[in-house]
């Protein structure tokens, strides 16, 4: 690849490398809302609670989800990287399965056992989870 034309991406989850290589372009939503990653954007920090997520390399066009994490573009390094606490390709998602896992959520917050980390953890995620089946219900 054309490296002018590129930059190198990298999708991690605290359990796998997700994606890792050269990419012209990458469409994702932040904090400060909907953004256009292309070679040598401006550096930059945000952070995801859900997004949509395409990654344009080699003529094809991949479509993950992500939940609940931040990218970091390094100008300098001509570089774009994602740690999320949860990405997988679109095509697996259903809505019947966020479904479910929002209403274990919901039982997960009734625990009377929980650390204000754990409470912070699963309402932070409840929200991504909710905001992500709005956008499944759209489809």
């Amino acid at each position: 690849m054309d490296t002018k034309k590129t930059f190198k991406l990298t999708v991690k989850t605290p359990t796998e490398n997700v994606y890792e290589g050269e990419v012209n372009s990458l469409l994702v939503d932040t904090e400060l809302g909907r953004m256009m990653v292309l070679p040598h954007h401006a550096a930059l920090v945000g952070s995801i609670t859900f997004s949509d997520t395409i990654i344009s390399a080699d003529n094809k066009l991949r479509a993950y989800n992500i939940r609940t994490g931040f990218l970091s573009i390094d100008n300098d390094e001509n570089s774009v990287e994602i740690l999320c606490n949860h990405c997988e390709q679109s095509q697996t998602l259903t809505y019947t399965s966020v479904e479910k896992y929002l209403e274990f959520l919901q039982g997960e917050l009734q625990s009377e056992n929980l650390n204000p980390y754990q409470l912070e953890f699963l309402e932070n995620e409840k929200f991504a989870v909710v905001k992500q089946l709005k956008t499944l219900k759209k489809d």
